[in-house]
Parts: C-alpha cells; sequence; structure tokens
C-alpha cells in the first residue's frame, strides 16, 4: 500500500477525491504535542490501493476552520481508532478472531519497557510507534533507513526523550552494550544480510538486556513461495493479492535457525510462530467492518482453513510470523 502525504489541505482534498470509492475510509484527528503549545491536526484517507495523508501542527484558533472543511468532505471524526488498528489484540475475519502479532509485540515491548531506561526502535519507519509515551526517565532512539521516515517520525514526536536518526541496522552507529530493550517489527526480511543485522542488534544490546523480534516465516508456504519466484513475478502478485509494498523481502529466516542464531551470539531466545494472513489486505477489512456488513474476500476463508490447521502443536512452525523474544 502506497502512502501519499500531501503538503497543504487543498492537495489532500484534490488527492483524496482521486482516490474515492464506496468503500473509501476518510477520516480527521487533533492530538496534543509533547512539549509544544501547538497541535497536531491529521488528515487521512484509506483507499483499496493507497493511503493519502496530511499532517501540520495548528493552533487552537485553527482547527475549527479545518474541522469545517474536513466535515464538508465527509470526513468522520474517528481517525484515531483507524489508526491504531494494528495495535488491537484481535482482528476479525467475519466471524473469525485471530490474535494481531504487532498488538503482542506492543503488549511485551510496554512490560519490558518498565525496567528499560535506553531503548532503541531498529527500522521504526514513519511512525515510531514504540517510542510513544515513554516515562521521562527513558530515553528512546528510532533508526530507519529512508530519510523520509525519518523526517515524518522527528515531526510526529515533539518530546525531549526521543532521537530518530538514518541509518542500516547492518551497521549501526552505536557502542556496543548500549542499549536495554530493542525492538526490530518486519524489518529482517528487508534487509540483504540478515544474519550481520542480528549480530549488530545483539552487540548493542546489554547484558540482561531483551531483543524483541518479529519476521516472515520462511517454512510458510506462502513466504516460501515468495522467496522462490522471481522477483518481478512475486512484486505483481504482492500488488494484486496485497496492495502496493515500497520494501522488497531479499532473506527470511525459519523459527529454527533465528533461534539457532540468537543462541550462536549468547542470547537466551524463546521462539514463536503466529498466525497473519499474507494476502487479501486484513488490515482494511479490520478498519472497514466497523463502517458497513461488508464480507471478506473468499481468499480469507482459505487463510482460517490453513490457521485451524496449523493450530496443530506439530504444524504451528508453518505460520506466517516469527516472534522472537531474546535475553542477553
Amino acid at each position: 500500500m502506497k502512502e501519499l502525504w500531501c503538503k497543504n489541505l487543498d492537495e489532500y482534498f484534490a488527492m483524496s477525491d482521486k482516490y474515492s470509492g464506496p468503500k473509501t475510509i476518510k477520516g480527521y484527528e487533533t492530538t496534543l504535542l509533547e512539549g509544544s503549545a501547538k497541535k497536531l491536526f491529521k488528515a487521512i484517507t484509506y483507499h483499496r490501493v493507497a493511503l493519502i495523508g496530511f499532517e501540520a501542527e495548528v493552533s487552537d484558533e485553527q482547527i475549527p476552520d479545518l474541522v469545517r472543511k474536513c466535515r464538508a468532505a465527509n470526513h468522520k471524526e474517528a481517525l484515531k481508532p483507524l489508526r491504531n488498528v494494528w495495535l488491537r489484540s484481535v482482528w476479525h475475519l467475519g466471524s473469525y478472531e485471530y490474535p494481531c502479532y504487532r498488538a503482542q509485540l506492543h503488549a511485551l515491548f510496554e512490560t519490558y519497557q518498565k525496567d528499560s531506561r535506553l531503548l532503541f526502535d531498529a527500522g521504526c519507519g514513519s511512525e515510531g510507534r514504540y517510542l510513544s509515551n515513554l516515562p521521562i526517565d527513558a530515553w528512546g532512539i528510532g533508526l530507519d533507513i529512508d530519510p523520509k521516515n525519518i523526517q515524518i517520525a522527528k515531526k510526529r514526536h515533539k518530546s525531549n526523550n526521543v532521537s530518530f536518526v538514518v541509518g542500516d541496522i547492518q551497521n549501526l552507529p552505536f557502542f556496543e552494550n548500549m542499549f536495554d530493550l530493542i525492538v526490530c517489527c518486519d524489518v529482517l526480511e528487508h534487509v540483504k544480510v540478515p544474519e550481520k543485522a542480528v549480530k549488530e542488534l545483539t552487540s548493542i544490546l546489554r547484558k540482561r538486556g531483551a531483543l524483541l523480534v518479529t519476521t516472515s516465516n520462511l517454512l510458510n508456504p506462502a513466504m516460501f513461495f515468495d522467496i522462490l519466484l522471481p522477483n518481478a513475478v512475486s512484486k505483481k502478485i504482492i500488488d494484486k493479492l496485497s496492495g502496493p509494498f515500497f520494501y522488497e523481502r531479499t532473506r527470511r529466516f525459519n523459527p529454527y535457525d533465528l533461534k539457532k542464531k540468537l543462541r550462536e551470539y549468547r542470547l537466551f531466545a524463546n521462539v514463536l510462530t503466529v498466525g497473519h494472513p499474507p494476502m487479501g489486505k486484513p488490515w482494511r477489512y479490520e478498519i472497514i467492518r466497523q463502517y458497513s456488513n461488508t464480507s471478506p474476500p473468499k481468499i480469507f476463508y482459505l487463510w482460517i482453513a490453513f490457521n485451524k490447521l496449523t493450530n496443530i502443536k506439530i504444524l504451528r512452525n508453518l505460520k506466517e510470523i516469527i516472534l522472537a523474544i531474546a535475553r542477553k
């Protein structure tokens, strides 16, 4: 899914109208900015192939006019629950419920965060969601290889105890034994040498520190065929069934190899596998189901059957996502 961030509200409305459709969701919200007298106003349009957004720091006097314009453009004051869809503990496909793995990761992060003072989000993207609302006696650093992501993250986080830097997790610019807690969400499958990235992450983790990792599972049939297919063919299939993605998948671990690699660097690791539909835009259905009685796409029923099958203990390692909790 591509993201299009507009420079002003007029440009946003023009782009939003271009991507409108019967299943498009539009919303706005106003949030407080930490350490600032201004507020952050944001409007977003969710379309089947794109997310169109606008955000700006505004004063209290500007907000009524912005709200009036958004309401006139059929926007709902419901952006926050849409944006936080990834943090819901349970997602739905019709009546079928399954855990959202990113919510599980976020809950683990908050648990370990209580005893941590220096935290690192490796591959933070434009959200940097794991560095939100840190205690005042903690410091968070987010790193991403894309400078545009870092620019957006800096605008979203105004707290004095959060920093963002451009960098590559295969060559980290930090001292060894530096961080109490590291989170790496859905990044390893995008780097050329994920083994080197794991080595870098373990080297900067302090003794008794925690490393939390999610990555796609090579043993899963969909992930396995994605690696086998030529990149051009794989991209066409992913774009059609899951929406456009910016970052190519280059390598994948299986649960056994990831656990072995973590132990190689003297980490005690608990490696789990969790289910997440690899196709059909499940995040989009989770949003739309709040506003309509839309039935899940038929492809989801195939995944539901597969997920039930892989709930059997002997088949659990075929699920889509690896979740690793490692301690040094």
